[in-house]
């Protein structure tokens, strides 16, 4: 909208007659609108300057058991004192941040039976955050209880081991094949919790030369049995078969030839090959 402003006062004598005249003009200016007020974006800028970001350069070690208690060591830029830290969805207690924001140490808490990789996670107070993907494995830890030395037969060493119940006592027994002296001999276990250990074995000599040994109810008394291919005093392959009698002592000797002098099994398998319900030997 324009408003005329009193520009000029002109004063003119004409024939005589003076008179005033009061000249008014437009002289084209405006009247400005109140303008809107604008944000401060330099304060904007600077709040967002205040928010620290954290960087992570390293986390040493990177896997620990799932038991947790791992000491792991963080490397970086812009670390909070209070910054929290995530390992997948686990949160970290205890963690340190360095006076000087470079290093986060703690210890991992425990993920019991979830083993793998997860995330690392740092987040500041003032709210910066960084990922680590995949910065920590956990792994599953296992242990085995103390080996037992076992009284040997006199032969350089057994060519076949399986761990079997023999007597049916709910302790894992040993039958060993020895091929150098001909036996088969069998270990009763004696075994308590984490401490292993087995009786003086029981042996019985078989054909030349067992190669391995299975166990299974051969005749169908309930007891268990054990096999070994080998061969018969002339060089015959055969298959012994010492018949159980409910204890570690093993049974009487059954032996039968299987091939000729050329044909010496190595291995027995013992399953129901027809679905008699009766235990056949597949050899090979």
């Amino acid at each position: 909208m324009r408003t005329p402003t009193l520009s000029r006062l002109y004063v003119a004598s004409i024939i005589g007659l003076s008179g005033v005249v009061l000249a008014f003009a437009c002289d084209g200016t405006e009247t400005a609108p109140t303008p809107t007020p604008t944000p401060d974006l330099a304060m904007a800028v600077d709040m967002a300057m205040n928010v620290a970001m954290p960087v992570i350069t390293s986390i040493t070690p990177a896997l620990g058991s799932t038991q947790g208690g791992t000491a792991v060591t963080i490397k970086g830029t812009g670390f909070e004192q209070g910054a929290t830290i995530k390992i997948g969805s686990l949160t970290v207690t205890g963690a340190t941040v360095s006076a000087d924001g470079t290093t986060i140490t703690f210890s991992t808490p425990p993920n019991l039976g979830k083993p793998g990789p997860y995330d690392v996670v740092v987040t500041n107070t003032s709210g910066g955050t960084t990922t680590q993907t995949g910065g920590f494995t956990y792994f599953i830890t296992v242990t085995f209880a103390a080996g037992a030395n076992v009284a040997q037969v006199n032969d350089r060493g057994p060519r076949f081991v399986l761990p079997v119940d023999i007597d049916k006592d709910g302790t894992l027994d040993l039958a060993v094949a020895y091929a150098q002296n001909s036996v088969l001999s069998a270990f009763r276990g004696t075994s308590a919790g984490a401490t292993i250990s087995f009786a003086t074995p029981q042996s019985r000599g078989v054909n030349t030369y067992p190669f391995m040994v299975a166990a299974a109810d051969v005749n169908g008394d309930n007891n268990v049995d054990l096999v070994a291919p080998c061969q018969n005093s002339t060089g015959v392959g055969s298959v012994a078969v010492l018949l159980g009698n409910g204890t570690t002592n093993p049974g009487t000797l059954t032996s039968t030839n299987v091939g000729l002098a050329t044909q010496r099994p190595q291995w027995v398998r013992l399953l129901d090959l027809n679905g008699d319900n009766l235990v056949s030997v597949a050899r090979g």
